[in-house]
């Protein structure tokens, strides 16, 4: 049973939130107020959100709506159950795949340096011994691995492996084939490039100046009063992870606060990136077609590194994270200023998603929901 629920206040995006929250488990539900809005319409949304979280027993989350400047912000439940630690709107949680979007802006940046071509094979700027193997792995280019045509698989052996070898199950750019070991070894070939380590490059190119304070691609010993551990089905807390060796494909460690901070201002606004790489990152780039097809096909494809969807409300760019009891999902609309970010610390989280959404979009079709129910990681 969900009970004691506290409010944060809706801000300005980047403007400090109102009151620290969360969720306490009790046998009655209290529904604390805030200074914004009366918020009467912020308390029914805290407490929806609650109950839905109660319907798919999901422990904690963490929801941002942002429409034009202002942010409506929501933490819910518990970052740890066997602590009974509350989701405040700090905790961190594991981004899964989300990590990609944040790691796709700042491989963009290097294409508007002119360090990175997006159609020159990675073999040209690093030849790496995970390729070196297969003729056809060394025709990969930059633009195949961010829009998941490679044709490698998702893992070759385990995630993060770094020297697992690496050959496409097709012709590279051939077809749309998801895959992270793809992501990872873009990462290995720009960190040779650059001479730095990933998250560093991270941290100086995004988190620092999107502000997002709370975010990380690597374990960081004082983040550990923040961050929440992954529940299962039933509920029942697994150890907290501790990602040592950053990768850009699913170790990213954040909050929904920072991670709207960064769709607003890097997808939305194109914030450090030229008009021309912008629109290439949210153009078509692969169809994205499922196997088997999936009937959300006909409405989804891909960009560089983000999902596209044609929706009831208009473009949309999405992505879904799945770590597995650590789950995550975003959906913005570039047009109308809008997003929604979703973070869960449960298995059971992407099942809420649809729930969310039209909690605060209103009833609708979302594709993207229905593809990612087809595509798990």
């Amino acid at each position: 049973m969900v009970a004691g629920i506290l409010i944060v206040a809706t801000t300005t995006l980047g403007a400090p939130a109102a009151s620290a929250l969360g969720l306490s488990s009790g046998s009655s539900s209290l529904i604390g107020s805030s200074s914004v809005l009366g918020d009467a319409q912020h308390a029914v949304n805290e407490a929806q959100i609650a109950q839905i979280l109660e319907k798919y027993n999901i422990p904690g989350a963490q929801v941002v709506h942002q429409k034009g400047s202002v942010t409506d912000s929501y933490a819910v439940g518990v970052a740890r159950k066997d602590l009974g630690t509350p989701v405040s709107e700090n905790t961190m949680f594991q981004a899964a795949s989300l990590t990609k979007v944040v790691s796709t802006y700042a491989f963009l940046k290097l294409v508007d340096e002119g360090k990175l071509d997006l159609d020159t094979p990675l073999w040209d700027y690093y030849q790496s011994p995970r390729i070196a193997g297969s003729a056809e792995a060394k025709t990969i280019t930059a633009r195949m691995v961010l829009n998941h045509t490679t044709g490698l698989p998702n893992w070759a052996t385990s995630p993060g492996a770094e020297d697992s070898a690496l050959v496409p199950q097709w012709t590279p750019g051939s077809k749309f084939g998801y895959s992270g070991d793809a992501f990872f070894l873009l990462q290995q070939v720009v960190e040779h490039m650059e001479n730095k380590n990933f998250a560093d490059i991270l941290d100086t190119e995004v988190f620092r100046p999107f502000n997002m304070e709370h975010s990380s691609l690597v374990f960081r010993e004082a983040d550990i009063p923040l961050m929440t551990v992954g529940h299962n089905e039933n509920g029942e807390p697994g150890k907290l992870s501790e990602f040592r060796q950053g990768n850009d494909a699913y170790t990213l460690l954040t909050s929904a606060d920072d991670y709207t901070k960064f769709i607003q201002r890097a997808i939305i606004s194109g914030e450090g990136l030229s008009p021309e790489v912008h629109q290439k990152w949210l153009q078509d780039s692969s169809d994205a077609n499922q196997t088997p097809p999936s009937p959300a096909d006909p409405f989804i494809s891909w960009g560089l590194g983000i999902g596209l969807e044609t929706s009831d409300l208009g473009p949309a760019v999405w992505h879904w994270g799945d770590n597995g009891s650590r789950r995550a999902f975003f959906i913005a609309f570039p047009e109308r200023k809008e997003s929604v970010a979703m973070f869960w610390n449960s298995s059971n989280g992407q099942k809420s998603a649809e729930d969310l959404l039209q909690l605060f979009l209103g009833k609708g079709d979302f594709h993207s929901t229905e593809w990612v129910n087809g595509n798990p990681e």
